[in-house]
């Protein structure tokens, strides 16, 4: 596999560029201090790629991280003028590292104190870390947050009406949008994908987002206002959905690229809508 971009200020997916060989499908990406970063796996050993573009250059070479493999999909946050990382490795512990600006590498600071599986997700509101996961057993959405990194506070479950417990095969996707974080998940027993909102407090009841049913979970982005999700599909296409806040977009396929079924990640760089996915070589 190899790593493809596909950027257009108006969002508009056309067209690709290879920016990495050697892939494994997936990957993820976040802005942090201007500067757009993504990770993903090598294919040799599920090492840990860093790939970069600072405002107005164009993509650096990949950066492996020494000594980090991951046995599933790593993610970035930015947080308190700090870039994150959280990977697993093949012991099942997740370990977080901080980027060291200096050294433009990774250091490990700390390790998450439960077994999680998939890719977990974070958005911040308040000055305050969301971070939302899954773990080996069951379907639950569980849900943590922090004000540094390394104290966490638990939080119930995911409930779908206060009542029933959210039930999802794929990992959760998180962001703050209108001042409210935004949770979507494919509901285990429909297919839908299904948003609940949140003030940090109080949950909002699941409003039905998208119907039809994808393999990976969307990359997903606020841009030029709206609420932005791609999904890779079967048919080598990005699927694209935009939200306002009240509804949701016809889905737009993109043009003239082609796309591995994995998740794919989605982040806005100067105005651009920036989509960054895996592709055959």
């Amino acid at each position: 596999m190899n790593l493809h971009v596909t950027a257009n200020r108006h969002g508009i997916l056309s067209g690709s560029t290879s920016i990495a060989p050697h892939a494994l499908p997936g990957c993820r990406a976040t802005l942090h201090n201007g500067t757009l970063f993504c990770v993903y796996r090598a294919d040799t050993f599920g090492r840990v790629q860093i790939i970069k573009q600072a405002p107005g250059e164009t993509w650096q070479s990949p950066e492996p991280q020494s000594r980090m493999s991951a046995i599933e999909l790593p993610t970035l946050v930015s947080f308190n003028d700090t870039l994150y990382l959280f990977y697993k490795a093949a012991n099942e512990v997740t370990y977080v590292c901080s980027y060291d600006e200096r050294l433009g590498k990774f250091k490990q600071i700390d390790q998450l104190n439960v077994v999680i599986t998939e890719t977990p997700s974070f958005a911040v509101l308040n000055g305050v870390l969301h971070m939302f996961y899954k773990r080996p057993t069951g379907k639950n959405i569980y849900y943590r947050r922090t004000t540094n990194v390394q104290e966490w506070a638990e939080q119930p479950v995911i409930k779908r009406d206060g009542v029933n417990t959210a039930v999802t095969e794929l990992s959760p996707v998180a962001i703050t949008y209108q001042n409210l974080i935004h949770l979507i998940y494919q509901d285990d027993v429909s297919g839908e994908s299904l948003l609940q909102k949140t003030d940090g407090g109080a949950w909002s009841g699941p409003l039905r987002l998208v119907t039809k049913p994808y393999e990976h979970s969307p990359g997903i982005a606020v841009h030029n206002g709206l609420l932005t999700l791609i999904y890779t599909d079967a048919s080598q296409v990005l699927h694209q959905y935009s939200y306002d806040g009240h509804s949701i977009s016809p889905l737009v396929p993109s043009a003239s690229l082609k796309c591995d079924t994995a998740s794919p990640a989605l982040a806005v760089q100067d105005g651009f809508l920036t989509a960054l996915y895996t592709a055959p070589a």
